[in-house]
């Protein structure tokens, strides 16, 4: 890195990694249209990704797309050749060769390295163990016509990336724990020199833009006529939380597109029954099956031992742990499905890939449910299969953080809102050394930011 001017002692932070609809709920069909069409629609645009790495196998990432038409060479600008897979010393890393779509792969991690070090399931390459790399690249610029199977289910439309026809650069800055800035930071002057048009950041920082070194970084990206989309946080509903404050880059909020999973939770109890709608993508049901609720794990933090739960559905409260993890725990249990429900009003309803039939519900449906179990001892409950359901969009999520009276320069953030609920894109093809489904229903700012990246580069084009 440069030395940059009065900028001396800067701290290192170690920072946080905060689709079959979102193109036409964000009106990209429409740029699509002016540059011809979904198959042209970003061509010789460079959105550089700077993230956990990237599932390079991904048909998100073929050239040619799967509608069969290969990828132009990237413009003449480009110098970033560097395609860093198939590095030893960690879980089976296969060789890949970037193409046309792919053009290049870097990895930039010495900081976290020599401060942190990587567990043994970690690869040593650009390569993503994480998934959050792969499905910001896939929602900003993945390929059109995509076939997704997510949670064991493939009767859902085809996916596509913002803007599809773009070519991807991926900047590996984060392990398991975190990212650095000094890291990120490197990895943005790289980009800056390879030539990439448009830069995604789904990772929190920047709260302090002139003493932060990645704000300071992406500064000069600005002045290169770099655009920069980044995510604004999860830390809402509160005022003032939003990350990312720099007037020279887009801080991007989290809202609800109008496309979503659903399933209904019926009870049925001596006093009577009670129905109540909630997030699913479970592609089976169950019951009608014992409901209890875990009153000595509220959150479901542990595995349950081994029969404490069999042939029930278990009630957890969100809050803490993965809510992937509170089905799995009471699944340990013998479980054969869960009810997950909000603390509070206003969070997100996200259909998650559980292991056995869930449903996620509003916090005053969790309220309510809890008052019905209670008057009615030995109620059972059925869960149906999640579907496709239309839902209420532009609804700002509850996790996305806020800007405030007590912003620094009197710059309003966050600049700007994109989908970020239940948002379907890509996934690595190996999570910590454990395979895993390449397609991923996420949620969070990370998920939204790439959306405005992928809008970006199709303004640029």
């Amino acid at each position: 890195l440069r030395t940059l001017p009065g900028a001396t002692g800067l701290l290192d932070e170690l920072h946080q990694l905060d689709m079959y609809r979102s193109p036409e709920f964000v009106g990209a069909v429409h740029a699509w249209s002016r540059a011809g069409g979904p198959g042209n629609a970003g061509e010789g645009i460079i959105v550089g990704i700077l993230d956990s790495g990237i599932w390079p196998e991904h048909p998100s990432f073929s050239d040619p797309d799967p509608a069969g038409k290969p990828y132009a060479a990237p413009p003449a600008k480009w110098a970033g050749t560097v395609c860093d897979f198939g590095k030893a010393g960690g879980p089976a890393d296969a060789p890949f060769s970037c193409n046309n779509k792919l053009i290049g792969a870097r990895r930039f991690m010495a900081t976290y390295d020599a401060f942190t070090g990587l567990k043994p399931y970690e690869f040593r390459s650009a390569r993503d163990e994480d998934g959050h790399g792969t499905h910001t690249a896939s929602t900003a610029a993945g390929n059109g016509q995509v076939a997704p199977t997510v949670s064991g289910r493939s009767d859902i439309d085809v996916i596509s990336g913002i803007a599809p026809r773009a070519h991807v650069a991926a900047y590996k800055v984060c392990g398991e724990l975190g990212c650095y800035g000094s890291d990120s930071a490197a990895a943005i002057q790289q980009a800056i020199l390879d030539g990439v048009d448009v830069l995604n950041f789904s990772i929190s920082g920047g709260t302090n833009p002139y003493a932060d070194v990645v704000s300071l970084a992406f500064l000069d990206a600005f002045k290169a006529g770099v655009f920069v989309a980044a995510s604004a946080g999860n830390s809402g509903p509160g005022a003032d939380t939003v990350n990312h404050r720099a007037p020279w880059i887009t801080t991007v909020a989290a809202s609800q597109h109008d496309r979503g999973f659903r399933n209904q939770v019926h009870l049925a109890g001596p006093s009577g029954a009670a129905s109540y709608t909630g997030a699913s993508i479970t592609p089976s049901g169950v019951g009608p099956a014992g409901v209890v609720v875990n009153t000595a794990d509220p959150l479901c933090l542990n595995p349950a031992a081994a029969g404490s739960f069999t042939g029930q559905v278990v009630v957890c409260r969100r809050g803490t742990n993965a809510r992937t993890d509170k089905s799995a725990n009471v699944a340990a249990g013998g479980a054969v499905g869960a009810i997950i429900y909000n603390q509070n009003v206003g969070d997100s309803l996200d259909a998650d890939g559980h292991v056995i039939p869930t449903s996620h519900l509003t916090a005053p449906d969790g309220t309510a449910l809890l008052a019905f179990l209670a008057a009615n001892p030995g109620a059972t409950a059925t869960l149906t299969a999640g579907a496709v359901s239309e839902v209420q969009g532009d609804v700002l999520a509850g996790f996305s953080s806020r800007g405030g009276a007590s912003l620094q320069l009197g710059v309003l953030k966050p600049d700007v809102t994109g989908p970020g609920v239940s948002i379907l894109a890509g996934y690595t093809g190996m999570q910590y050394g454990t395979p895993s489904e390449t397609f991923a229903l996420l949620s969070g700012t990370s998920m939204s930011s790439p959306h405005v990246a992928g809008a970006a580069a199709l303004l640029k084009q």
